[in-house]
């Protein structure tokens, strides 16, 4: 299966989630723990290469970032 590459700027790594089944959907909490994970290992690397980096985070169109919660009840349906 060929993927499609995304590419934001020359300067951006994009991190893509894939699942198994086919859903589009992922628990917000463990979403953003991912993120925080890769964050922090790239401060390590920075930290380690003795370099100042900022790191932004890039909307995916013009405007402002957005990010949609999904909410789903977790009480079983009489």
């Amino acid at each position: 299966m060929e993927v499609p590459v995304s590419i934001l700027n020359a300067n951006s790594i994009e991190l893509h989630y894939w699942f198994n089944d086919d859903s589009h959907t992922m628990n917000a909490v463990v979403f953003n723990k991912c993120e925080y994970e890769f964050l922090g290992i790239a401060k390590e690397l920075a930290a380690k290469l003795k370099i100042d980096v900022e790191i932004e985070t890039e909307p995916l169109a013009n405007g402002g970032l957005r990010s949609w919660f999904k909410f789903n009840s977790k009480e079983k349906q009489a």
